[in-house]
């Protein structure tokens, strides 16, 4: 059995000078969108989901040595991030669940493995939310 599902996602950025960090957005493995985000982008999509587990997958890269400026006391003053500022399906807004049910897996030495309950991506790395069709029982359980 299949849905159809509508998924839209905003983006913005911290960025300095011509330094932007770049998206790859991804419906499972379907790659939706990528690009520089040099100023706020909305990415829409619709399409046929299979019952069943989801993910939706935001890529950070671009990130360059020097991207981030700090100074003596190792203050940024300066820095390239990615900021996920909403996400809804079927026209409802995910607010909490951004943070409760999604995990990020920065590509850095100075990283972590994972970072939980994060919206604002300063490593590359790929940004992970899982979901559940049909939407409305996973709004049901998780909202």
């Amino acid at each position: 059995m299949t849905e159809t599902v509508e998924v839209k996602i905003n983006l913005s950025s911290d960025h300095w000078d011509d330094r932007y960090p770049g998206a790859r957005v991804y419906i499972n493995n379907h790659l939706i969108f990528e690009g520089l985000i040099s100023q706020p982008e909305e990415i829409n999509w619709h399409g046929e989901l299979e019952e069943g587990e989801q993910d939706i997958v935001i890529e950070m890269y671009n990130k360059q040595d020097g991207d981030t400026v700090q100074d003596e006391s190792d203050n940024i003053l300066k820095d390239v991030v990615l900021n996920i500022d909403n996400i809804s399906i079927d026209d409802i807004e995910l607010e909490q669940l951004l943070y409760t049910n999604s995990v990020y897996y920065p590509q850095s030495e100075y990283a972590p493995e994972t970072v939980e309950q994060c919206v604002n991506l300063g490593w590359n790395g790929q940004w992970k939310l899982s979901f559940s069709v049909p939407t409305y029982l996973w709004f049901l359980e998780n909202l």
